[in-house]
């Protein structure tokens, strides 16, 4: 059987040589401990990493994820700050994307083309109804220049005579129609008479 030599066990029994050896168990007990916490800092770096990426990318589902796995670390501080910046980004898309909606609609309302889609979008973005009376009243005003068109375009007809009375009913008959009020047509009359 082996022996321990009679150095080791004396170096046993001095307080400083326990003291030591028992450092050294504590110090090889703690290794896993310690890799798993540079486990934890290194993902949790990776996170960050990855929550510096999707802000730069206006990826705010991403940030929303980044916060989520935080949260499920325990670093609850830090899930706070990143949602609160997925917030912020997703409020900040939310405007942008509003006032692309109402530029488009506008400037399509002024071309006369069909906007209810993007009446849509625009609701559901968030639109007050001053933006929406804004853009439907970009809508009428279009719609009323189109009819105001069309009744200056009756009168310069080489057709038309302003002598006739059939002709000038019909004309304020067919301004009726359209929705003018009684008032310009008789404006749009009398511009034209003159």
């Amino acid at each position: 059987m082996a022996r321990i030599s009679e150095q080791v066990l004396a170096g046993l029994a001095r307080p400083t040589m326990a003291q030591g050896m028992f450092d050294l168990g504590a110090a090889i007990g703690g290794v896993p401990g310690q890799m798993r916490q540079k486990r934890q800092e290194d993902e949790f770096n990776q996170l960050m990493a990855d929550a510096q990426k999707a802000q730069q990318a206006n990826n705010e589902a991403e940030l929303f994820s980044v916060a989520q796995k935080l949260r499920a670390m325990g670093r609850n501080a830090a899930a706070n700050t990143v949602a609160a910046t997925a917030t912020k980004l997703r409020e900040t898309n939310r405007q942008k994307g509003l006032a692309s909606a109402i530029s488009s609609a506008e400037q399509l309302a002024r071309q006369g083309a069909d906007i209810q889609p993007l009446l849509q979008d625009i609701t559901q973005l968030g639109g007050t109804p001053e933006q929406l009376q804004s853009i439907t009243s970009i809508i009428r005003t279009q719609d009323m220049n189109q009819k105001e068109g069309l009744l200056q375009q009756t009168l310069a007809s080489p057709e038309f005579d302003f002598e006739n009375k059939k002709d000038e009913f019909d004309y304020f008959k067919g301004a009726a129609q359209m929705g003018v009020t009684p008032t310009r047509a008789r404006e749009i009359y009398d511009s034209f008479k003159s």
